[in-house]
């Protein structure tokens, strides 16, 4: 067969590792390749051996909280890094025991910075996305909305008659905007030190200055990009309220008049407009307009969170290259 015409391909082999680690505020805890099937007995004999629990001790606060749940996972964050820094890698590993060296290497190489965004983006908005989909799920009945209730989270504004989604809703969020808001003055302040303590040990020439307005710089621009690009969302529940009061609008105006008439060709005639515009307006128009807004916040908010300014040339994505890559 001609060259051209064949490509090689894997059609069996590869394989997989399970590493077990675990975080806190200061750092991150040792690696550790788990060989064995990780059961209860396993996963407790893991942790038993781990001096860095000891400690580090002082450092947990137990949360009472579904363990599972994907939006405060944060540890399921960080395995995603590891991920995709092995898949960017031009030579990936050939066996297992180069991935288990690989993602070992990788682990102690996450900055400090990773898991510290991480603890203040999701204690306020990955906690918003919990209550939108616990509240969708469970179908709690609830006087607020989900908006409301996000908005009196961050203000600590409580009733005294208020109704709650779950119970231990009120200190679950005191906790985590106290936890969210403590975050910032560390980032501005106690981060810079501890980087410049890290540099210092690399090289002599870094400025402690320098440093401070670099991790400024960088906290302000994840603090506000946090907050406005979840207000940029906020145009998607102001659509679904035109949406709603254009049908309202149109009901009263229209469908009710024909049916006070008691005429049936005055009915017929204003349910076919009423049919018209609903299907014009309301599909067509405000089903183009969402799609518009949905599209602009994909690009440029979603799209924003995996770009860094490196300096490295954009290469656009070609399956022919990741092919190539490949073999």
């Amino acid at each position: 067969m001609a060259p051209g015409c064949t490509m090689r391909r894997r059609q069996a082999g590869g394989g997989g590792v399970m590493l077990w680690a675990m975080f806190c505020w200061e750092t991150l805890s040792p690696g550790i390749h788990v060989d064995v099937t990780l059961t209860r007995t396993t996963h407790l004999n893991t942790v038993a051996d781990q001096e860095w629990i000891e400690e580090h001790d002082n450092e947990f606060k137990v949360l009472t909280w579904p363990p599972n749940s994907p939006d405060l996972n944060l540890i399921k964050y960080l395995w995603d890094v590891l991920n995709k820094q092995v898949r960017s890698m031009e030579a990936p590993p050939c066996n297992i025991q180069d991935l288990k060296d690989l993602l070992l290497t990788f682990w102690c190489q996450i900055p400090q910075h990773t898991f510290r965004e991480l603890i203040f983006l999701l204690s306020l908005f990955g906690y918003l996305v919990f209550l939108i989909l616990f509240k969708w799920c469970m179908g709690v009945q609830c006087d607020s909305s989900i908006l409301l209730i996000f908005i009196n989270m961050m203000f600590f504004n409580y009733q005294a008659d208020e109704k709650f989604i779950y119970s231990g809703q009120k200190a679950v969020q005191i906790f985590l905007v106290v936890q969210a808001l403590l975050m910032v003055p560390i980032m501005l302040l106690i981060k810079p030190l501890l980087t410049y303590r890290r540099q210092e040990k690399i090289t002599d020439q870094v400025s402690l200055s320098d440093v401070f307005v670099c991790e400024a710089i960088h906290t302000i621009e994840h603090c506000l990009g946090c907050v406005s690009n979840t207000a940029s969302y906020l145009r998607l529940w102001a659509l679904s309220l035109a949406h709603s009061e254009l049908s309202e609008v149109l009901w009263r105006m229209l469908m009710r008049v024909a049916l006070r008439s008691g005429s049936s060709l005055t009915l017929t005639l204003i349910f076919c407009c009423f049919v018209l515009l609903s299907v014009s307006v309301l599909i067509v128009m405000e089903g183009l307009s969402a799609f518009l807004h949905a599209l602009r916040l994909h690009w440029v908010e979603f799209q924003s969170k995996f770009y860094k300014g490196a300096g490295f040339k954009f290469t656009p994505l070609s399956f022919k290259s990741k092919e190539t890559q490949q073999w």
